[in-house]
């Protein structure tokens, strides 16, 4: 793991996602809705596994990175509009994490192909809000499988 790399790329959307107006109360205290969300899923990956990749740790904390800038509202109130409206999230979200990890010093090939010859960031974003379909325990820790929703 590239610590100086992961660690300016969480900066970075974290400084992004404290723009947030929105608040949500954390201990008592006002936070931008977005930055406690993208902790929360950042320690939730933590916790169930210390040892997550940084492909892993990136896609959790930039899931809804500026989410209030594409409202739901500013779509049709039906089921095509709600997926036309993920649709343009999964494509946004990868776009600005893959800018910003860029800007963090990461190579293009990690952003689309992935680290270590993974799937590469930009997609496990463009996989959608549910991240993760699947965790398994393995001999060798945990596995966490990506995919679509429902997918077989």
């Amino acid at each position: 793991m590239t610590f100086d790399r992961l660690q300016k790329t969480l900066q970075l959307i974290d400084e992004a996602d404290a723009q947030d107006p929105r608040t949500v109360l954390v201990k008592g205290a006002p936070q931008p809705y977005e930055l406690a969300y993208s902790q929360w899923m950042t320690d939730w990956v933590k916790r169930l596994d210390p040892n997550a990749s940084e492909e892993l740790l990136i896609a959790a904390r930039g899931q809804h990175l500026r989410r209030w800038e594409i409202p739901r509202d500013k779509y049709p109130d039906d089921r095509k509009g709600y997926l036309l409206w993920r649709e343009t999230l999964k494509s946004f979200h990868a776009e600005e994490v893959g800018k910003i990890m860029r800007r963090a010093g990461y190579p293009e090939a990690s952003i689309e192909n992935g680290l270590g010859g993974g799937i590469g960031v930009r997609v496990r974003l463009a996989i959608g809000q549910g991240l993760l379909q699947g965790i398994e325990q393995t001999g060798r820790g945990l596995l966490f499988r990506f995919g679509r929703s429902g997918s077989p």
